[in-house]
């Protein structure tokens, strides 16, 4: 940990990115695990491929909290706002 600051719960993480969602239209992955190091030192984990990755705990809450608004674009590792256009389900 960092500053002596708690960790916060899931859903407080999963409540900022949504307003980082609505405010910039898009969030990327990686500005979510800089935000969890710096301000918290966790919340992270090093995946299977090496790169470090979000907590599944606070992907869950951010799944529940986001609904059919925001979409995963896999590809790029980001998510954004729903567009016209995009296909059924949570992932593009």
């Amino acid at each position: 940990m960092l500053s002596g600051q708690l960790m916060p719960a899931p859903n407080q993480v999963a409540g900022w990115m949504l307003e980082e969602i609505e405010q910039a239209g898009i969030l990327l992955q990686t500005d979510v695990v800089e935000y969890l190091q710096i301000k918290y030192g966790e919340g992270t984990y090093v995946n299977p491929n090496g790169h470090r990755a979000i907590s599944k705990s606070i992907l869950l809450a951010f799944s529940k909290l986001r609904g059919d608004g925001v979409v995963w674009v896999r590809a790029a590792h980001y998510w954004r706002k729903r567009q016209i256009g995009d296909e059924p389900g949570r992932q593009q």
